[in-house]
């Protein structure tokens, strides 16, 4: 019975000690009021980074996401090379879109690698201004900004592109609001 014993203290240390590591993690997560924890969560950074899963140019194999492929049919004249683009849906969580869920979350891959992100969110028309603004100075932040107007705007980070429109007013009442990131290095020239 001593034998045993002897074996098990180790473990049982290591157990003791894990307890005890996770009661002081507890207590140091603790000491941000929980009105100061609860303003965090609801005010969303929209900064277009969030919109990103990966990195542009990683491979569509190294995700390890649940894509599903998604044909897409455009009456706008095609850019060079859009063609030979493949885009996926992401399944499970997606990135906030305006503070919610976009209703339409794609990854494109150009040669096998992301190379753009686009995103749409149904707004209600009596909010949507208030929040593609919102959308605008977030995601903008830290890039160039590029001749903005009343329902679009554009910013530039090096070779990274952000493009956000909000068209008016639908007759069901909502405003659909489209954003577009892409990198131009991974875009067929």
């Amino acid at each position: 019975m001593a034998y045993a014993t002897r074996r098990l203290m180790p473990q049982m240390r290591t157990a003791v000690s894990m307890v005890a590591l996770l009661v002081l993690l507890a207590c140091a997560g603790s000491s941000v009021p929980p009105a100061k924890r609860a303003a965090a969560r609801a005010v969303p950074s929209e900064d277009w980074r969030d919109l990103l899963v990966a990195p542009f140019g990683s491979t569509r194999k190294d995700l390890h996401l649940a894509l599903h492929e998604v044909f897409l049919f455009d009456e706008a004249p095609a850019r060079s090379g859009a063609e030979l683009e493949e885009c996926y849906a992401l399944g499970g969580s997606l990135p906030r879109l305006g503070g919610r869920r976009p209703d339409t979350y794609l990854l494109c891959f150009y040669h096998d690698r992301l190379a753009r992100i686009e995103a749409a969110a149904l707004l209600a028309a009596d909010e949507a201004a208030k929040i593609f603004a919102q959308v605008c100075a977030h995601g903008l932040r830290q890039m160039t900004v590029l001749a903005p107007t009343p329902d679009s705007c554009e910013g530039r980070e090096a070779s990274v592109v952000f493009k956000a429109t909000l068209t008016q007013e639908s007759a069901q009442g909502t405003s659909p609001l489209s954003v577009s990131i892409y990198d131009e290095k991974q875009l067929p020239p």
